[in-house]
């Protein structure tokens, strides 16, 4: 897979941090490397593998190669909100139970409302990638905007 570094760096390691976390530039580059392989990884090929079923072009090729990048992070900073703030009706797991079992997490290392916002961030971002792919790409990013609408649900906003 290529061009998926970006959402390494996209959570930027100097947004502030929660008071009540003490997260190193070493912790927050191990989360990032973490989510960038594991759910990052996963739905960038996924995004990949689509286009190369339909024939797209490099061009598109790129566009989805960063929309699954980006959202792939969106989607494990919503997943790590989800399981802080959710309850356990909602989610099959204990509230907190990331925390409450010492997971590197972004609400761990930055709290849920600087969590929130790199969220949106990295969903922005992924919106923005398709906005140059030659398809109609209101489906996917409606699918994408409903898979992290629980974490926002959650967190109250």
């Amino acid at each position: 897979v290529h061009g998926g570094d970006n959402a390494v760096t996209a959570a930027a390691p100097d947004r502030r941090r929660s008071e009540d976390a003490r997260a190193s530039d070493a912790d927050i580059a191990l989360l990032q490397a973490i989510h960038a392989r594991k759910t990052g990884a996963l739905l960038c090929v996924s995004a990949r593998a689509g286009g190369l079923l339909v024939g797209a072009s490099d061009a598109d090729l790129d566009c989805l190669t960063t929309f699954g990048t980006r959202f792939g992070l969106a989607f494990q900073i919503a997943d790590d909100i989800k399981d802080e703030t959710a309850p356990t009706s909602v989610t099959g797991k204990r509230e907190g139970g990331d925390r409450l079992s010492g997971k590197l997490t972004y609400p761990a290392l930055f709290g849920v409302a600087d969590s929130l916002a790199l969220l949106r961030e990295e969903f922005d971002a992924a919106v923005a990638a398709l906005s140059s792919l030659s398809r109609d790409a209101s489906l996917i990013v409606q699918v994408a905007g409903d898979a992290v609408a629980p974490a926002l649900l959650s967190a109250g906003t």
